[in-house]
């Protein structure tokens, strides 16, 4: 199998039997697009701070499925992807489990990759489902017309 890495970065993955491998960055990075959309502001005192809804689009800089390559992007990248239907993307798996990290905290490598499962019915959440949430809470929010 031939990896691909489409991450910024090169990629350390710690194998269980010790050995250490590097995957280099390709110089190619695949990256979602997304548009930030104003919906209203959080109110803290008199503070307004904008709040905005992350729609995310296509994926630029993932090439097409090739036969033996697995491409290794981002996180959201590859969640992108499995939506389209490609079997051929993962990430590296940061979670508690997988992440390797000095003694700083940062992540300096992995144990494995993950491939997000395919979307199911996750509801989206309406602007006033979130607007009664948070003021349930004791946040103010205040709603952009239209």
């Amino acid at each position: 199998m031939n990896l691909i890495n489409l991450t910024a970065h090169d990629i350390t993955i710690f194998a269980e039997n010790g050995e250490k491998v590097v995957i280099p960055k390709s110089g190619q990075t695949a990256r979602v697009t997304s548009v930030a959309v104003p919906v209203s502001y959080v109110l803290m005192g008199t503070i307004e701070i904008p709040l905005v809804e992350t729609r995310f689009g296509g994926i630029e800089g993932l090439p097409d499925p090739e036969p033996g390559v697995l491409y290794v992007a981002s996180a959201l990248a590859a969640q992108a992807a499995v939506a389209q239907g490609r079997v051929d993307v993962v990430a590296p798996d940061t979670g508690p489990e997988s992440a390797v990290r000095d003694d700083n905290g940062n992540i300096v490598g992995v144990r494995r990759f993950t491939r997000p499962s395919r979307p199911s019915g996750l509801e989206a959440v309406s602007a006033s489902a979130l607007a009664s949430e948070l003021a349930r809470r004791g946040v103010g929010i205040s709603f952009f017309p239209g």
